[in-house]
């Protein structure tokens, strides 16, 4: 192999070995265990008091959406000193499957047809107008599994013992006659 043969396969390895660095890297940097998660014990006794009405406090939902990044992501809770993810916690504003999508039939379109019919017959396009809400307000609903979130809010609560067995809620004295059912609507 000539010498420059092997500057050139050297070269070659060393990128390879390089990019492999920064794959590794950015892996772990957008692995994420590392994103948007807190420890158990400030979960526990700072966030949850204040999610269940135990402690009034305004700036905790800023300060929940900034450890989230946003209001809409999930924030993973991780066990003290070993980083183990215990659970995650449902979004404030749970959308996850509310996309607004840039397609034929989004609210641009209803309302975009709306105006347009509206200017030859007002309640025509009134009828379409409510019409089409409703059936997209029908479509939305049926992407958002309710019953998961609450489902996970429960066992977050059955958890840290704020609600029993009989799935009433404990541990705050607005709440002590209140069930679960009522306060999430389960």
């Amino acid at each position: 192999m000539t010498t420059l043969n092997k500057q050139v396969e050297e070269i070659k390895n060393f990128i390879f070995q390089e990019t492999n660095n920064v794959q590794e890297k950015l892996s772990i940097l957008l692995d994420k265990k590392l994103l948007n998660h807190i420890p158990e014990s400030l979960f526990v006794n700072y966030f949850l008091p204040r999610f269940t009405g135990n402690i009034i406090d305004e700036k905790y939902v800023l300060e929940w959406i900034s450890i989230a990044g946003s209001p809409m992501a999930e924030v993973g809770i991780i066990k003290d000193g070993t980083n183990e993810i215990l659970f995650y916690v449902p979004s404030i504003l749970a959308t996850n499957s509310i996309t607004l999508r840039q397609e034929e039939g989004d609210i641009g379109d209803i309302v975009e047809k709306y105006n347009n019919i509206n200017n030859n017959s007002p309640i025509q396009g009134l009828n379409f107008f409510l019409e089409a809400l409703n059936n997209k307000a029908n479509e939305y609903s049926n992407l958002i599994n309710l019953n998961e979130i609450s489902n996970r809010w429960k066992a977050i609560l059955e958890k840290y013992n704020y609600i029993n067995n009989n799935k009433n809620i404990k541990n705050n004295s607005f709440f002590n006659s209140i069930s679960i059912e009522d306060t999430f609507e389960i």
